[in-house]
């Protein structure tokens, strides 16, 4: 395969799942080297725009190839921290935690209670989920990157003879 590694990866990034993937632009926009990932327009969801700036990036086959090396790498790392099931395992000890304090702290006529309460009960259900999901596209992803956006496979067709 020649040129298309930003295609390829946001294709892939367009197959998952809405949550998963606004979790993603924002790791990636946090990690990306000097912004180059953050939007000029201040937009509440992180997926506004967020692909066609990706595509904007790979501009030519070298930019193309430097755009997708950049991105896998930046995803690798989100993934090596989303992929440890120590990780999720400290979020859930955390959710507990503070449950626990939110119980101890409030009232339960408080409203400040109520919100709380609610917001850790939403987040300690869908907890395992959102595990699973991270845990199934980290596989999808492993594929790819193994694959057509392996940087030996980048490097190989940079440095393929032009006919």
């Amino acid at each position: 395969m020649t040129g298309g590694y930003t295609e390829m990866y946001c294709a892939w990034f367009e197959s998952l799942p809405p949550e998963i993937g606004r979790e993603l632009a924002l790791s990636l926009m946090r990690l990306a080297p000097g912004g180059m990932l953050e939007s000029a327009i201040l937009t509440a969801d992180p997926l506004d725009g967020f692909v066609p700036r990706l595509k904007r990036l790979a501009s030519d086959p070298l930019r193309d190839a430097g755009t997708a090396l950049t991105l896998a790498t930046l995803t690798d790392f989100t993934f090596f921290e989303r992929g440890d099931p120590d990780t999720w395992d400290k979020n859930e000890e955390i959710l507990e935690l503070l449950d626990e304090a939110q119980q101890a702290l409030y009232s339960e006529d408080d409203a400040v209670a109520g919100d709380l309460s609610e917001w850790i009960a939403q987040n300690k259900l869908r907890h395992p989920l959102r595990a699973r999901q991270w845990m199934k596209e980290q596989k999808s992803w492993r594929e790819l990157r193994a694959g057509d956006l392996a940087p030996e496979a980048i490097h190989r067709a940079l440095n393929r003879p032009t006919e």
